[in-house]
Order: C-alpha cells, then sequence, then structure tokens
C-alpha cells in the first residue's frame, strides 16, 4: 500500500480541519492564533508547494513547502489516520523520501515546533532535522517553540 499525492481540494482541507491531530491543533493556535481551517488556508496559500496525502481513500495530512532565499520552510498538518497502524510506517518512509529529496533541492529545510510537541520532535529527528535553537516566547501565546533545521549532508 503506498500513498498517492494531489493538489488539496477543498473537500481534503475541510476533512484535515475536521480531523486535525491535537498537537497540531494546539502548535497553531500558539504560534498564529489560528483554527485548523484558518491555519490549513494560510499555508496552502502561502507554500510553492503543497500536496494533500491519501492512503486507501483517506487524507491523512496536508503538507508543503514555501522558499526563503535558497531554503524551504516546511510543514504538515495530519489528521490521527495519519499514525494509525495501518498507515504509520507508510507515513514514515514516504516523509523520510520525500524529505531527504526537498533538503538536496534546497540549502537547508527548517520550521518552527511547539517545544512540547514530543511526538512531532522525535519524528523529525528521525527524519534527520536537527534542533538548532528554542524561542522562548514564540508566536501567538508567546510560549517555547524550537527551531529544526535539515541539511542534506546531516546522516541519521
Amino acid at each position: 500500500m503506498t500513498l498517492t499525492y494531489r493538489r488539496p481540494s477543498s473537500d481534503d482541507i475541510a476533512f484535515v480541519a475536521d480531523h486535525m491531530r491535537q498537537d497540531d491543533v494546539l502548535e497553531v493556535a500558539a504560534s498564529h492564533g489560528h483554527t485548523p481551517l484558518q491555519a490549513l488556508v494560510y499555508a496552502i496559500t502561502e507554500s510553492d508547494r503543497c500536496y494533500a496525502a491519501v492512503h486507501d481513500g483517506i487524507v491523512l495530512c496536508i503538507f508543503g513547502y514555501a522558499r526563503f532565499d535558497g531554503a524551504a520552510g516546511v510543514w504538515l498538518l495530519g489528521t490521527d489516520y495519519l499514525v494509525s497502524p495501518k498507515s504509520r510506517r507508510v507515513f514514515l518512509k514516504e516523509t523520510l523520501r520525500i524529505t531527504d529529496r526537498w533538503a538536496g533541492k534546497f540549502t537547508f529545510l527548517f520550521n518552527f515546533v511547539d517545544a512540547q510537541a514530543a511526538t512531532t520532535l522525535r519524528w523529525l529527528r528521525w527524519l534527520g532535522f536537527r534542533e538548532v535553537c528554542t524561542f522562548d516566547e514564540f508566536g501567538a501565546a508567546k510560549v517555547p517553540f524550537v527551531l529544526v533545521e535539515k541539511h542534506a549532508c546531516v546522516t541519521r
């Protein structure tokens, strides 16, 4: 079983917004003060590329990147289906493949992650991202966020 990718439709956006993982809901509220739907619309609008990832007919997540002076800010907002036993393995393999490819295309990849999002940070470390620094009062909620980066030459 593999993932398929498509341009996010309005139905995909509504589905992910309605089924967003709690960690992602908390992070978009803390970073930008957004609801899940606002966060998805904003991220998609500001991205150079974005995709809906579908597994067995279910949208697992919407993700993408925006270019910044040779680097790329990457993002992913997912549903609980993303980490279900049925989808987890294929999701992990695909995100590793995609981030490795994107890291080779740009100077580096980066994102800001809620410091309380332990599962997300563990997944990003597994993908080869490194924690660069922590901002103690980041975003709308003024809570700690971690800047993570992935460079093409980093090995896991």
